[in-house]
């Protein structure tokens, strides 16, 4: 049986621990003072850096991407067509945001180019019997529109009249030509006739000739000629110029050599008049009614006179006995 050490004994050990663990202590204390002193005191050793203190940077701010501009959408309902005078209509419908437009044909070999900010164009003098290519370009703010086309063929030349020419007459002018070959049935005539005085007059006739009336007299005036059909109009033909006045009043014309009649008021006095009633004296004729028939009538005496000379001295004269 084990016995159990003595009470003293038993209260000294955990004094004994103590007293160890304090004399560690100080043992490890007396150790690291001087290093300790050392550093605190050598001048060429260098002090710790302060540790760095996080600091809050701010963030770069980004521009706003802006949405991307959309270019204006191209011309709607495009459409082209041929006028009676031959020219090519073009009409489109605008879009939003468009603010001109370009328009442009081109065909035989030519172009013409038009600058508008409505939405309609007109192209003149183009060939005749091609197919023309019309394109019409949106512009706006922000660009251009895609381009839209439309095709059209012009129509075929009409033949000009030939021949045309003016001339006056009682009414007025009359303007003629010659109707070219060729030209379908129902093909008209548009005759202009302008003058000097700014007067305009225009018919259209399916015949050859026109009677302009209602003009002034002594003014010029001049004309043109254009064929039109159903496909188109021919180009323009100019007539001579002319003066219209109006043709004198004409009356007896007295033969030559004769007095004009007068046709003033008698001033003599009454009783100077020859009676009616009264037997009037008759005419006395004159044989010889110009002066050459005088000169003939005498020749012939002087012929008749020499033959009557001749005779009698060609008679036979009679013996003496």
């Amino acid at each position: 049986m084990l016995e159990s050490p003595p009470v003293a004994d038993r209260e000294e050990e955990p004094m004994s621990r103590r007293v160890w663990f304090a004399s560690a202590c100080l043992a490890v204390a007396a150790v690291t003072a001087p290093s300790t002193a050392a550093s605190a005191d050598d001048p060429t050793t260098p002090s710790p850096s302060p540790s760095p203190t996080a600091t809050t940077m701010p963030l770069p701010v980004l521009p706003t991407a802006s949405p991307t501009a959309a270019p204006p959408a191209p011309v709607g309902d495009l459409r082209a067509r041929v006028d009676d005078t031959g020219a090519v209509d073009v009409t489109w419908s605008a879009q939003s945001g468009d603010t001109s437009y370009s328009a442009v044909a081109t065909g035989g070999g030519r172009m013409s180019r038009i600058e508008t900010t409505t939405t309609s164009a007109s192209f003149s003098r183009l060939p005749a019997g091609v197919v023309v290519l019309v394109t019409v370009t949106a512009h706006g703010p922000d660009g251009d529109a895609p381009s839209a086309t439309v095709r059209v063929t012009t129509p075929a030349a009409v033949p000009p009249v030939a021949g045309a020419r003016m001339r006056a007459v009682a009414a007025g002018l009359v303007v003629s030509w010659i109707r070219p070959s060729g030209v379908p049935s129902g093909t008209r005539y548009l005759v202009a006739l302008t003058g000097t005085e700014g007067g305009r007059w225009s018919r259209l006739v399916a015949g050859a000739a026109v009677t302009f009336t209602g003009l002034t007299s002594g003014r010029l005036y001049s004309a043109t000629v254009t064929t039109v059909t159903d496909a188109g109009r021919s180009s323009a033909v100019a007539v001579e110029p002319a003066v219209w006045a109006p043709p004198a009043a004409s009356g007896p014309v007295a033969a030559p050599g004769q007095a004009q009649p007068s046709t003033a008021p008698s001033t003599a006095p009454a009783a100077a008049q020859p009676d009616a009633a009264a037997p009037q004296p008759t005419a006395q004729r004159t044989l010889v009614s110009s002066p050459l028939a005088a000169a003939g009538l005498a020749g012939l005496a002087v012929v008749l006179g020499g033959i009557a000379i001749g005779l009698l001295l060609r008679r036979p004269r009679g013996r003496r006995p």
